[in-house]
């Protein structure tokens, strides 16, 4: 299952003007069987071929844990309307629909990047293990036909590694990016308050949870925004922030865990990150 949500991921479109407007899209998924790793911890007695085993085991399970931290959280970008002017607003859920703060949202971010980026390099140096194993292979006997079936279905774990895990990567990489991008210049709790659309419960749950920015004529992504934000009717304008206002002020956060927080994602070891 999380290897299916996986590839799901991997085929997400992650730029702006397919997340930012909300718009419903359906999932896609591979209805091919994707392959599971099923070695069961048995040595063969061969170094070669053992240590191959362990690694392609060792990158498994971490791309299991990788799987579920991506399954834990979920990011939105939307643009709403506000007495004529535009704007951008980004948030994070969990997979039970809680809103998570700010600080766990960068947490989530780097460590997803991080994560993901030390599965891959292990990856490739699994990878380059593979001959050897492969050469050793005859010396087994008997057990030869055993182990290599997990000698076999090794490249496809790397596969998933260097591919699909690679373009969660980009995607995650491409969120952190727009996160920071409306970090700076976000409304803050006396510009919220002054568009008289938010009581004050709603302001303080935006100011831990979402960040929402202005987009102005200079910004490069203005006249699409204006686009999409034109084809909408008043009542509708009207309904989305009633609708955000509503959210808001009823909002469930998600209780904080300090080894999951991160106060400041323009930290350098994400901008390491972003450059790997």
């Amino acid at each position: 299952m999380i290897m299916r949500k996986l590839l799901i991921l991997a085929l997400a479109v992650c730029t702006l003007s397919s997340t930012a407007y909300a718009q419903k899209k359906e999932k896609k998924e591979k209805s091919e069987k994707t392959y599971e790793w099923t070695w069961d911890g048995v040595k063969s007695g061969n170094e070669k071929v053992d240590n191959y085993l362990v690694t392609i085991d060792t990158l498994w399970n971490k791309i299991q844990n990788y799987g579920e931290l991506m399954d834990a959280y979920e990011f939105h970008q939307d643009t709403i309307t506000i007495d004529g002017k535009y704007y951008i607003k980004a948030y994070m859920t969990t997979s039970e629909g809680e809103y998570v703060t700010r600080a766990t949202c960068n947490w989530q971010m780097v460590t997803s990047i991080s994560n993901g980026i030390a599965i891959g390099s292990q990856a490739v140096k699994a990878g380059a293990m593979g001959a050897s194993a492969a050469t050793a292979l005859p010396s087994l006997g008997m057990k030869a036909l055993t182990y290599g079936k997990y000698l076999k279905g090794a490249p496809n774990i790397i596969s998933l590694a260097t591919k699909e895990i690679k373009e969660v990567v980009g995607k995650q990489k491409a969120n952190a990016k727009t996160w920071k991008s409306l970090k700076n210049g976000a409304l803050e709790e006396e510009d919220l308050a002054k568009l008289g659309c938010f009581d004050e419960k709603a302001i303080k749950n935006m100011q831990r949870c979402i960040y929402i920015k202005e987009i102005v004529e200079t910004d490069p992504s203005y006249n699409e925004v204006q686009a999409h934000e034109q084809q909408k009717s008043e009542e509708e304008i009207k309904a989305e922030i009633e609708k955000l206002s509503n959210e808001m002020s009823n909002a469930i956060i998600a209780p904080e865990d300090k080894s999951k927080m991160l106060d400041d994602i323009s930290d350098d070891a994400l901008e390491a990150e972003m450059e790997g």
